[in-house]
């Protein structure tokens, strides 16, 4: 009789986290692509509605700020960057609150940033520090 193949996950346990982080960055990058088309498109509106004051116009380069940030996490959580992971922890405690469509995106956020904290480590750090840092950052 041969033996069952174990599938290639159960090999590297790490490896749904990463997959999982890795999905969360793509939700990150589309999430700031949406709000920056969205901030792009609707200033046209807002100066119309509002007239040709100031308000539209910080309300503009405040939602690009947030896109930058989004895409800026984005980034780091793709790389594995610890302080990727802390910010991304604040905005998904701030992102909760947003009941009921931020309990459901940011939720699985905190499963995965917190099991997958050893993820983010330095690689003197690293449970086995032997190994390449180009191996523990492979996707």
């Amino acid at each position: 009789m041969s033996e069952v193949e174990q599938p290639e996950i159960a090999e590297r346990p790490d490896e749904y986290l990463r997959r999982s982080l890795r999905a969360m960055s793509g939700l990150l990058h589309f999430i700031s692509f949406i709000l920056l088309g969205g901030s792009i498109g609707f200033l046209p509106l807002l100066v119309i509605k509002f007239g040709q004051g100031l308000w539209p116009y910080l309300a503009f380069v405040g939602v690009l700020g947030v896109a930058a940030l989004f895409w800026i996490l984005a980034r780091g959580l793709q790389d594995f960057r610890p302080w990727a992971r802390i910010a991304t922890l604040v905005i998904s405690c701030i992102g909760v609150f947003a009941f009921p469509l931020g309990t459901v995106l940011f939720s699985p956020f905190f499963y995965v940033l917190i099991k997958g904290k050893h993820l983010f480590a330095k690689p003197a750090e690293c449970a086995n520090p032997s190994a390449p840092e180009t191996e523990r950052l492979a996707a």
